[in-house]
């Protein structure tokens, strides 16, 4: 028997909302976000996952002229918590999901994947809460879809590693590319909610990229 939504979102929005302290991968302004390992930051009032994304990539060359194909596994955790809120609005989706991984080296990996569903960003102004992605729970499935990848405002956490190739056609390894909106989303938690799989697929801002992933992960 499936759990019922109101279930899973009440067993979800019961634990204390704690946003992990980031790190960057990078120098880069756009860059994929590594999740803090410090006790102190990682406690138990967040359901934590950890598994493994198969990733698979198809890009051009440097000319564009021909497709290069590959499959990657890496490693990767992924968070779910209470909705996000900067104190006036609040995350519309069930509950925030946040995908990324804790070591830094996997923020060069090619294949390497980070996924934010809203987040609070410090402006000028005061807290603004950023919310990237809409989907809808039903039973123990959730789908949606990207809907603001945020790259004019420089807080793009949604982001796939493909190959920097510059000519001619020299691999520079892996460079964090924005996902385009419109990227779906598909998820189940298991009865227990002590799995969860999720699968991302869509392409890049330039349109000349895609990926799927498949993102396996227990707790």
């Amino acid at each position: 028997m499936k759990l019922s939504s109101t279930s899973l979102a009440t067993r979800v929005n019961s634990v204390v909302r704690l946003i992990p302290k980031l790190v960057f991968a990078s120098t880069t302004i756009i860059s994929l976000a590594v999740f803090d390992t410090n006790p102190a930051v990682a406690q138990t009032n967040e359901i934590i996952y950890s598994g493994v994304a198969t990733t698979t990539i198809q890009y051009p060359d440097v000319y564009g002229t021909s497709f290069h194909q590959q499959t990657i596994q890496t490693p990767v955790q992924c968070v779910v918590s209470a909705q996000q809120s900067d104190g006036s609005s609040t995350e519309s989706n069930p509950f925030n999901l946040q995908i990324g991984f804790v070591d830094p080296s996997v923020g060069t990996s090619v294949g390497a994947i980070s996924m934010w569903s809203a987040a609070v960003a410090t402006t000028s102004t005061g807290s603004l809460l950023v919310q990237y992605w809409n989907y809808q729970l039903n039973g123990n499935q959730f789908s949606g879809q990207l809907v603001n990848n945020a790259t004019s405002l420089a807080t793009a956490f949604n982001l796939v590693n493909f190959p920097l190739i510059i000519p001619p056609n020299l691999n520079l390894g892996g460079y964090p590319y924005a996902m385009a909106n419109g990227t779906q989303i598909i998820g189940v938690f298991s009865q227990d909610i002590n799995r969860l799989n999720v699968q991302i697929s869509g392409q890049t801002v330039d349109l000349a990229r895609s990926f799927v992933s498949e993102i396996v992960c227990t707790r």
